[in-house]
């Protein structure tokens, strides 16, 4: 994935369609931009960084990493395609996505799961779960993968949910993975488990990861640091050793 100086500006209240939203945007003033001239690629195959302040632009970048904002100007390619151009679907098989903030739906812990992957059985699921470390999750509750999670899953903790949604990347197996503050509701040894299933089952996969935690990207092989939506800074981890 290659971010091709791109920027994009949040629309001005009451701007609902992408023509307005260009206009408002093209005549803004520099400082309102939330991210500005983006120029990086991630490192195939292996781990980007994206490091800054709160507030520099990281969780912007990673919503247009993933397609849920386009950008105003510049374009974000996969494989040679632009990101917009592809079908919902064909992002969805290119680019997964777990955030601090789990969207659960009001159904069952199994429909919850299938929606990143409809087609999975419930060893695949089952699968999942435990590499989540949520196995131990399903014999809790009273009708197993059946039970319904209730309304933005009140049945779960934190903790729990941010473990599902980490259980649908895992069902999922996109190419790019992206990590927004994805285990910042859990326990250290949680985290540090769920870490080492994420290398092992995430192998080979392309990855950003945004994290506040400095364990949690000292071994990228590349970081990125935003000040005020600008890249100011790109370190490489062969260069340090």
């Amino acid at each position: 994935m290659t971010f091709e100086q791109v920027w994009f500006g949040h629309p001005a209240p009451g701007t609902a369609t992408l023509p307005d939203l260009a206009a408002e945007s093209a005549a803004a003033r520099e400082q309102d931009w939330a991210v500005a001239d983006l120029a990086f690629s991630l490192v195939p195959g292996g781990t980007t960084a994206l490091v800054g302040a709160s507030g520099a632009g990281k969780s912007t970048t990673a919503l247009l990493a993933v397609g849920v904002h386009q950008p105003t100007r510049g374009r974000i390619m996969v494989n040679g395609v632009d990101l917009a151009e592809l079908s919902p679907a064909a992002r969805q098989r290119a680019v997964g996505m777990v955030t601090q903030d789990v969207f659960v739906l009001h159904a069952s812990l199994r429909a919850n799961l299938t929606v990143a992957r409809p087609e999975a059985t419930d060893e695949q699921v089952t699968e999942a779960l435990r590499h989540a470390q949520l196995a131990a999750l399903i014999d809790t509750l009273p009708q197993g993968l059946d039970t319904t999670v209730g309304d933005r899953g009140f049945r779960l903790s934190g903790g729990e949910r941010q473990r599902l949604s980490l259980a649908r990347l895992f069902l999922a197996g996109p190419d790019i993975v992206i990590l927004d503050e994805a285990t910042a509701h859990l326990d250290t040894l949680t985290e540090a488990a769920l870490h080492e299933a994420m290398t092992r089952h995430l192998a080979g996969r392309t990855m950003l990861i945004i994290a506040h935690r400095r364990s949690t990207v000292e071994n990228a092989d590349q970081t990125v640091r935003l000040d005020r939506g600008r890249v100011v800074e790109i370190d490489y981890a062969d260069a340090a050793r």
